[in-house]
């Protein structure tokens, strides 16, 4: 069984043996059979049960439960397959039942840290404080966000856009979870004083929510 090093991880809550990485973790917002879950991107010391089709509130997957190696207690389940297109993003990750895990170092920081912005629909982590550059943009419903950076995010189809600013090439941004436009990706500015913009995110206010602040 691997150890892994430094104290960004989680550990099985009995035996104490790490099964996650941190910096793993998609999203917290999702729920498990006992209360809330984490969906991660990666697992370790764990062994996988027998495939099943199980209804979720998200629709049909084919999923496996996932056992911790060390005392065989179910952590959560793994998602083989997702029926649904809007759901595919899902397939070969994790879901960690919440109350079946724990923070290996009690000094772990939250995953992106109590500065953080959430999608307001389904909660999901999106934006850090930190990043963001500007407040004084406008968005589609008002008032918007520039960000260096974006997460658990998906991007839709390149397209020229006129702008207060002038024309850009952006692409809408969607939260991973839930599939809502929270803004828009600056792909290309055709000004070169909007050239900062570039590889940019905007998230609308509307959209977006203060988490754990």
């Amino acid at each position: 069984m691997a150890e892994l090093a430094g104290p960004r991880v989680y550990s099985c809550c009995h035996c104490w043996n790490h099964v996650c990485l941190h910096d793993d973790v998609i999203s917290k917002a999702f729920h498990g059979r006992n209360g809330r879950a984490f969906l991660s991107s990666h697992a370790m010391n764990i062994t996988t049960g027998a495939k099943e089709d199980r209804q979720f509130m998200t629709g049909l997957h084919t999923v496996t439960d996932i056992h911790c190696r060390g005392c065989r207690e179910v952590l959560g389940w793994k998602y083989e397959r997702a029926y649904e297109e809007s759901q595919k993003y899902k397939e070969g990750k994790f879901i960690f039942e919440k109350d079946k895990i724990v923070q290996k170092n009690r000094e772990m920081a939250e995953l992106v840290g109590p500065r953080v912005y959430s999608c307001r629909h389904c909660r999901n982590h999106v934006c850090l404080l930190d990043d963001i550059i500007s407040k004084a943009f406008q968005g589609r419903n008002g008032h918007a966000f520039l960000s260096y950076h974006a997460m658990n995010v998906t991007t839709g189809a390149k397209e020229d856009r006129q702008l207060m600013t002038g024309l850009h090439m952006i692409t809408n941004i969607h939260c991973r979870d839930c599939q809502e436009v929270l803004g828009w990706k600056y792909e290309r500015a055709y000004e070169e004083s909007q050239k900062y913009k570039e590889g940019r995110f905007i998230f609308e206010q509307a959209k977006i929510m203060q988490e754990n602040w």
